[in-house]
């Protein structure tokens, strides 16, 4: 697990902790997740920054965009606005694979793509929601180009597992 996907998961943790009216105190993680997503988001938006040689880093988007949302923080919605625009800029044009979620940093994968979309999808829901007519359409049609990559790699069929593996628990 990446540390965006994990960074992720317990911003929603903070989220479900905030609506249960009182009966849990997300404190702790809060200090936490707020001094993690802004440590990133600094480094993004150094004016040396880099951009992402691979798919990998979308999975600090979607974490970046409920930071700002949950913590007032500006700073890392720029952050997620700017690494989507530059990973935009790469796979968009389809010159590149969303290549580097995975393990195997030898090939293309699933995971890069997903990354990226859940990023689009929450960078989609933040314009929808201020009316920015125009970054609705830029990231609904950024998300519509990572979930079409991300699909390709699915089965619709039985594929025969090898004995030994998920195959011999009846797995299809």
């Amino acid at each position: 697990v990446s540390c965006g996907q994990g960074l992720y998961s317990v911003l929603k943790a903070i989220l479900f902790a905030r609506a249960c009216g009182g009966r849990l105190d997300p404190t702790k993680w809060e200090r936490f997740a707020e001094g993690a997503a802004t440590n990133i988001a600094q480094a993004v938006l150094k004016p040396d920054w880099r951009e992402p040689k691979s798919a990998g880093d979308g999975f600090l988007i979607a974490p970046l965009v409920l930071a700002a949302e949950l913590f007032g923080r500006d700073e890392c919605l720029q952050a997620a606005r700017r690494l989507a625009a530059a990973l935009s800029g790469r796979y968009f044009g389809y010159d590149h694979v969303y290549w580097g979620g995975s393990l195997d940093a030898s090939c293309e994968d699933k995971e890069g793509a997903y990354g990226v979309f859940q990023g689009c999808v929450e960078l989609l829901r933040i314009a929808r929601a201020k009316g920015d007519r125009a970054a609705e359409r830029r990231w609904e049609r950024f998300a519509r180009h990572s979930f079409a990559n991300l699909v390709s790699y699915m089965f619709a069929w039985d594929i025969p597992m090898p004995p030994g593996r998920l195959a011999d628990q009846g797995f299809r």
